[in-house]
């Protein structure tokens, strides 16, 4: 009669080990690229959903140009794209639907508080489980995070260069609260919505070393966040 040759306790702890030592390494790298691709997916469907919208609140109002573009025109005009969302909480200038201590891809502090950006603040949460948050750039000239303010308007006599501006936490309250991660920067200008950062509009650039302000057109470009590895 043969005998079956065990493996001997040393050797069972060895091996337990090494597979230890392997998902160490490996199971970081897999859950980053599930993380990453869930952020990706959100960015899309935020660019997409604001744009739907976007494009509704026009056919409403009438063209942009014609818009009230001051600070205390915030509200109205939020109200112009919330009939067009599936909102379920909204926040004018109080705490509930924005995220606390947002830091930059970099690292470095936000601009935002937690009740959202600028002032007045008005925050919203929608039924996919998104974060937004709307603000008015008045019209000054310049750029807003890479995109012109008068962007494809050729007449320059007739074009209101107010910029409505969305930032949006593709996954809510979850972490990890990152500008170029998980939170991204949409611009409704004379063009319709552009994501922060597009190529056509004085693209800056977007990588880890920024606070990823203008990361919304490059994961929409690529579809991916190399930025990351880079």
């Amino acid at each position: 009669m043969t005998k079956k040759k065990a493996f001997t306790f040393v050797e069972v702890m060895i091996t337990i080990a090494i597979l230890g030592i392997i998902a160490a390494l490996i199971i970081p790298t897999l859950l980053a690229g599930i993380n990453e691709r869930r952020w990706i997916t959100g960015c899309k469907k935020a660019y997409t959903t604001l744009s739907q919208a976007t494009d509704a609140a026009i056919l409403d109002r009438g063209p942009l140009k014609d818009w009230p573009g001051a600070d205390a025109d915030s509200e109205k005009v939020y109200r112009y794209f919330a009939q067009h969302l599936n909102i379920t909480k909204e926040c004018l200038q109080k705490s509930g639907c924005w995220t606390r201590n947002i830091k930059g891809l970099n690292g470095s502090a936000s601009p935002f508080s937690d009740q959202g950006y600028g002032s007045p603040a008005i925050s919203f949460k929608t039924a996919d489980g998104m974060n937004m948050t709307f603000d008015i750039q008045p019209a000054s000239g310049g750029t807003w995070q890479g995109v012109r303010r008068d962007y494809n308007i050729t007449n320059s006599a007739d074009k209101n260069q107010a910029m409505y501006i969305f930032f949006v936490d593709v996954n809510g309250d979850q972490g990890p609260n990152v500008i170029g991660k998980d939170i991204y920067n949409f611009v409704v200008t004379q063009k319709g919505l552009v994501p922060a950062g597009d190529k056509g509009s004085e693209d800056n650039g977007c990588n880890k070393n920024t606070d990823g302000m203008r990361c919304a057109a490059r994961v929409l470009g690529e579809g991916k966040m190399s930025y990351l590895h880079e």
